[in-house]
């Protein structure tokens, strides 16, 4: 269940960053297109007031023949047939012709009345106020001056400030001409054209995140579901097998008694509990991703617990000619299910047991790494590849170099151990050198 939630989480990231980014760049190209056009708008107005020598001319609307069907001014009744139509309206856009950006949204240099406030200043080599060529001097206050002399101070041809677009030229006698526009208004509007393309990217997003959640659930739902199909086979399986496993068990003890020296009973007795243990194993993983495995979570005395699941191996490790070595911190206390954490190290030591050569050396050590509890099995004879790190904690996983053996079980164990260390809030890691030693390691908080 857990790589289909990783799932999930991956289509919806992927889809909402998907869109987001489409969106992103439709908008940034929408914005800058809006930006450019009125930057360009406003100097290119100002070179022309500085070749008229600073005098503003407003734009006029071009004159041009209109079609005589026009729709858009079709009479209303009957008065309206005999009403004239303006002589100097624009021509329409004929079939065909390409429609820019500031067209389609009706944006059009004849609406444009920031041309109408632009004005131009001389100033001498000093900078010194000659004349205002304007038709509304009064309107231009001392301030306004002030900042055009700051201005031709800079020495930059073109500069925009406080939504006044500014161009300098200097003239041949010396003095500099400073054309002027005040475009605030279109600046505001363009501010708000930000805020409202930033307000709509936000709920765009929000509806791409609702989009990705939907449709990660719909594309998931059959995985999802084959995955219950599965765990109910195991389950109910596993189930039905302990029934006949456990009469196979018991007929085979009755035969036993009367043939104890049969080998070929003991063959099946012996790979009759494999079979049973098997089911057990299997069992109990169902039940983990299922969460009907109950655990009782509690302070326990972590050092006392690992003492107690090793030492009944001292006697199958000593009778083995394995060399064991116990280093464990006194007191080292955690947070978990004390039956869990037992059954684990269990697992890791019977592991290190089987896959540890004969004169080999195994060590459990505990001990506490800030807020971290922390318990290690070591054995030597044995080794995992590095690329088989990661993969071992699966289920029925046996690398062919160190899974082999007459003892060997189904590759259940460890899978198991990294199922129960994760549902007591730690994890199960591994580490090996490839050539000569394994070391498994338990964390808990």
């Amino acid at each position: 269940m857990n790589e289909i939630k990783r799932l999930r989480v991956f289509i919806i990231f992927l889809v909402t960053g998907i869109m987001a980014g489409i969106l992103a760049f439709i908008l940034l190209v929408l914005n800058m297109s809006m930006t450019l056009r009125l930057y360009n708008q406003a100097y290119e107005h100002l070179e022309l007031m500085a070749k008229n020598g600073g005098v503003n001319r407003p734009f006029r609307v071009p004159a041009g023949p209109r079609p005589q069907d026009n729709n858009r001014f079709a009479p209303m009744d009957g008065e309206s047939k005999s009403r004239r139509r303006p002589k100097d309206m624009p021509p329409d856009r004929e079939k065909g012709d390409r429609m820019e950006i500031h067209q389609f949204l009706m944006i059009r240099p004849e609406m444009n009345l920031g041309f109408r406030s632009a004005f131009s200043v001389r100033l001498n080599k000093d900078y010194e106020l000659l004349n205002i060529i304007s038709e509304d001097k009064k309107s231009i206050e001392d301030e306004i001056i002030e900042q055009i002399q700051e201005v031709a101070r800079k020495g930059i041809r073109r500069q925009h400030e406080d939504g006044f677009f500014y161009c300098v030229y200097p003239e041949n006698d010396g003095n500099i001409l400073v054309c002027v526009m005040n475009r605030f208004s279109e600046m505001q509007s363009l501010k708000q054209l930000y805020l409202i393309t930033f307000l709509v990217y936000c709920g765009s997003v929000v509806v791409a995140l609702l989009l990705a959640l939907f449709f990660s659930k719909l594309i998931t739902k059959p995985i999802e579901q084959a995955f219950e199909r599965q765990k109910r086979f195991i389950s109910d399986s596993s189930h039905e097998l302990r029934t006949p496993i456990s009469v196979i068990d018991a007929n085979l003890a009755v035969v036993l008694s009367e043939q104890p020296d049969n080998k070929w009973l003991r063959y099946i007795q012996e790979e009759n509990q494999r079979m049973g243990k098997l089911v057990t194993d299997l069992l109990y993983l169902t039940r983990n991703d299922q969460n009907r495995q109950r655990y009782h979570f509690s302070d326990i005395n972590l050092s006392e617990t690992v003492s107690h699941a090793v030492l009944p191996f001292e006697s199958v490790i000593f009778e083995a000619g394995k060399k064991l070595e116990l280093n464990i911190q006194k007191n080292v206390r955690a947070y978990a299910d004390e039956s869990a954490v037992k059954q684990a190290v269990t697992i890791l030591v019977d592991n290190a047991i089987k896959y540890s050569n004969k004169g080999g050396h195994i060590k459990v050590n505990v001990f506490t790494d800030g807020s971290k509890k922390i318990v290690k099995v070591y054995n030597t004879g044995s080794a995992i590849q590095k690329e088989n790190l990661e993969r071992v904690f699966d289920r029925f996983f046996r690398e062919d170099s160190s899974r082999t053996g007459p003892n060997n079980g189904y590759g259940l164990g460890l899978s198991i151990a990294a199922s129960i260390a994760k549902l007591n809030g730690g994890s199960l890691s591994c580490d090996s050198d490839g050539l000569n030693w394994v070391e498994f390691t338990l964390k808990f908080r």
